[in-house]
């Protein structure tokens, strides 16, 4: 049985960092490079990044160049990452804490079995019978799990709590885990996986967690592609975490000392540094949302950085992008699939994702690529072709593609 004080969530504070006006800087300097080429792409997110009221806010303050109100925003974002994301996990929080203190422990037991997910897909716990429930019993903390994660993957899960403040999840060896970073840190283990190389690509990063996590497990350079008032959250998230050194942005002057570069969307294609390459592009929860020419634009663009391999982890049973008709939804399924297929990409795994229901991952490889595989379409929303469980690591151990790991 897992011990109470492992399973309720508990909340911090977000704590300012002497780096906080240095950060700003480059949030500023971003922004204005953006608005100098507005005409190049949409300037401002169709999508609500923060909660509705706030969204006017943070244009404006970007505008203005107002410090003060931008920190004030960007503070707040954490508790409010997404429209009535902070209320909703508090009241989960609550929830949890009443019903067990009734008894009732499902609810944690049902959060837990994202990590005990995660710990299966990387090997760290042998898998379950299909349809069995996880043997929660044979762990004794989430601690102990996450250990069992760390030594099989090299890194560990998690993030500085100062980091996490305002959303809910497990404390695991000191830190607080969330369910993004959870569904981070396992899509960054499998680019890993498909990863050759030591740079590697990502569009619609969002906050950023994932590209945290790329570097963790061994990559140098991650290019970051996203709308402009998405990516200026990106660069608050990262220069916070790791200082405002790690990260370049568009505007100033590319040093290739950099872990993370951040670019608007619309410059995807274009020759924005002398020494940007990469061998591998990844994208969760996006493309569904951009439609199939738009999506199909990124795969024959990528080939221009030398990019050999795509891994998208996507849903295919609904479209991810809010305020979408019912009518429209019929149309983005299978839509990765078929924006490879454009493109000449070819498909050469699919399989269901481990952490989400209707969740897929496939790996596309470049028209020119010897690897082995065949292109399917599967426009119409046809279920997935189940290649494996295990068909990432199993790709990595036929030498398709090579893991790289980097101790924590």
């Amino acid at each position: 049985m897992l011990d109470r004080d492992l399973i309720i969530p508990t909340f911090s504070e977000f704590k300012e960092t002497p780096h906080d006006d240095k950060v700003l800087d480059k949030i500023l300097t971003f922004w204005e490079a953006c608005r100098a080429n507005r005409s190049k792409g949409k300037l401002y997110n169709p999508w609500i990044i923060l909660v509705d009221e706030k969204q006017g806010e943070l244009v404006a303050a970007l505008d203005e160049g107002d410090k003060v109100k931008l920190l004030e925003l960007f503070s707040d974002f954490w508790k409010k990452e997404f429209p009535a994301g902070f209320a909703q996990s508090r009241r989960i929080y609550l929830l949890q804490k009443e019903k067990w203190e009734k008894g009732d422990h499902a609810p944690c037991y049902a959060w837990a079995n994202k990590i005990f997910k995660v710990a299966e897909a990387v090997g760290a716990l042998k898998l379950q019978q299909e349809g069995k429930p996880l043997a929660h019993q044979h762990i004794k903390s989430i601690h102990i799990l996450a250990d069992m994660i760390a030594e099989k993957t090299g890194v560990e899960l998690g993030i500085p709590d100062e980091l996490s403040g305002g959303y809910y999840g497990f404390p695991v060896n000191g830190r607080l885990v969330f369910r993004r970073e959870i569904m981070s840190y396992l899509f960054s283990y499998q680019a890993s996986l498909v990863r050759s190389g030591e740079n590697i690509c990502e569009i619609g990063p969002g906050v950023g967690h994932s590209a945290y996590y790329h570097n963790r497990f061994g990559a140098s350079h991650s290019y970051l592609f996203d709308l402009p008032t998405v990516a200026t959250v990106a660069i608050w998230y990262l220069g916070r975490l790791e200082g405002p050194d790690a990260v370049s942005v568009y505007g100033e002057t590319p040093n290739a000392h950099c872990k993370y570069f951040i670019y608007p969307h619309y410059l995807f294609g274009e020759k924005v540094t002398d020494f940007m390459k990469f061998d591998t592009l990844v994208n969760k929860n996006s493309f569904p949302e951009m439609g199939e020419e738009i999506a199909s634009d990124y795969f024959s663009k990528s080939t221009f950085y030398g990019c050999k391999s795509i891994l998208s982890s996507n849903y295919e049973d609904y479209p991810v992008a809010p305020k979408v008709k019912p009518d429209e939804s019929e149309k983005r399924m299978g839509i990765v699939a078929d924006s490879a297929v454009r493109a000449g990409w070819r498909c050469i795994s699919r399989s269901p994702g481990w952490l989400m229901t209707g969740l897929v991952d496939e790996i596309f490889v470049a028209p020119d690529s010897s690897s082995p595989g065949q292109a399917h379409s599967f426009l119409g929303g046809e279920p997935a072709t189940v290649t494996s469980r295990r068909a990432l690591p199993l790709l990595g151990k036929l030498g398709l593609f090579r893991k790289r790991r980097q101790e924590s």
